[in-house]
């Protein structure tokens, strides 16, 4: 009688209690062949994420602003307004679409219906611990 082929084991780079929520996404994948590192570079810092606390989606999030309202406010202010405005904050909700990482600053794009912003982090200003968060997203 002929045995049923094994399913090869799914390895990813973590041990996370939490990769077990994404193991059957990953094995409807595997069957498909759609499987592949992005994805699973993708659950790794899911798992990473929620292990720091950070749920993935928050229910509780309100979005204030827009970023292509903001974009208009600001675009006629100069240099030295602009740093007089630094304490202020701004809601956004958007997909970051791009990043590139310089060690302790990181500059993305974030868009939301209304357009697209370059933004800017810094470990300097978001402290050690929210940095790497932020570097997980």
């Amino acid at each position: 009688m002929e045995q049923p082929p094994r399913k090869k084991a799914i390895k990813i780079g973590t041990k996370s209690q939490h990769a077990a929520y994404f193991m059957s996404m990953m094995e409807s994948l595997d069957a498909r062949d759609e499987l592949n590192e992005v994805v699973k570079n993708r659950v790794v810092k899911s798992c990473d994420l929620l292990d720091a606390g950070v749920p993935l989606f928050p229910n509780d999030f309100r979005r204030e602003h827009m970023l292509a309202q903001v974009a208009a406010a600001y675009a006629e202010k100069d240099a030295e307004e602009l740093e007089t405005m630094q304490a202020e904050k701004f809601c956004f909700a958007g997909r970051m679409i791009s990043s590139r990482s310089f060690g302790k600053v990181t500059f993305f794009h974030l868009v939301d219906e209304s357009g697209r912003m370059q933004c800017y982090a810094a470990k300097e200003q978001l402290g050690d611990a929210a940095y790497a968060v932020f570097r997980k997203l």
